[in-house]
């Protein structure tokens, strides 16, 4: 450990980088959650370059690269690829820049928007959520329209609830790539509120699927499987899957009079000595790719 920090041990490949040119090496936090790629050297071969350095050198010739923090498995996939493509190199000043590119600072999102973080549990470090915060005069330039504005520090932020770190890091990366494309700061907090809500409500699930040992999206797949061999099953020729619902189903009692879920379904309309078929029926509607199903007749099973 160096400056706080973990390095972790070098592999065959980058031990045999030609030109004596120093393994950029993957760094972690103390706690592990989070990443960068870091490259150090020091010597003549510094000072004989030093036209073409990035960072300062110092008095014994040495200088250093590093990338921004990541998640440890896109910090180690991007040294993967980094290795093979200096394997390949023709000088060391060739495999230097190549480095420092990888290096680069991540592009900073749009609008003076600040980049939601994925933050581990302090005591288990199964579980991660995503958090943003932000602060000054853009943010009290919206405050009628963000929750949890902190008018003293002019300040904002938005959490959700701690979720198994795979699926975490999976709407992390999917929320930032969205970000990315933002038509404005206020467009762009909607986006971030509404992937923490849905990291929230998919906590549930994702730790039966992480237990099972698939991810929510796989076992969403499985059920599309199981439900488009059913509709080419000869034997279940009767089963219409282009039903409509506000023809053929009635909301769940209890969601539709106390103002709940009412996206719920009790089963068909009473049509006498139906209970058998509505008992069953209540199973097949907690299949969540049936109700998508029966919701949007015009979406494809997947």
């Amino acid at each position: 450990m160096e400056d706080g920090y973990v390095r972790e041990a070098e592999s065959e490949e980058q031990k045999s980088l030609p030109f004596n040119f120093c393994a950029p090496r993957v760094e972690l936090t103390r706690d592990r959650s989070q990443a960068r790629i870091f490259w150090q050297s020091q010597g003549q071969i510094i000072a004989d370059h030093k036209q073409e350095m990035v960072n300062s050198i110092r008095k014994d010739n040495r200088s250093s690269l590093c990338s921004s923090w990541m998640a440890p498995t896109d910090a180690r996939r991007k040294l993967q690829t980094l290795l093979a493509d200096l394997g390949k190199s023709i000088s060391w000043l060739n495999m230097y820049k190549m480095t420092a590119k990888a290096c680069e600072a991540n592009k900073s999102l749009p609008h003076n928007f600040s980049i939601p973080m994925v933050e581990l549990h302090s005591s288990d470090k199964t579980l991660a959520r995503i958090h943003w915060q932000q602060r000054g005069a853009i943010v009290a330039l919206h405050a009628k329209h963000v929750k949890q504005y902190n008018g003293k520090y002019k300040q904002v932020h938005v959490a959700s609830q701690y979720v198994v770190v795979a699926a975490t890091r999976r709407k992390h990366e999917a929320l930032v790539t969205l970000l990315q494309n933002g038509t404005s700061w206020l467009n762009m907090y909607q986006t971030t509120v509404t992937a923490c809500d849905e990291l929230s409500s998919s906590r549930g699930r994702e730790e039966l699927a992480e237990a099972a040992g698939l991810t929510y999206q796989m076992d969403v797949c499985l059920e599309g499987r199981a439900l488009r061999e059913a509709r080419d099953d000869p034997d279940l020729h009767g089963l219409n899957f282009n039903l409509h619902l506000c023809d053929l189903l009635v909301p769940h009692a209890a969601g539709w009079l106390a103002g709940g879920d009412v996206r719920r379904y009790a089963g068909f309309r009473n049509l006498g000595n139906t209970c058998f078929i509505n008992a069953t029926l209540q199973v097949f509607l907690n299949v969540h790719a049936l109700r998508s199903r029966i919701r949007n007749p015009l979406c494809p099973i997947v």
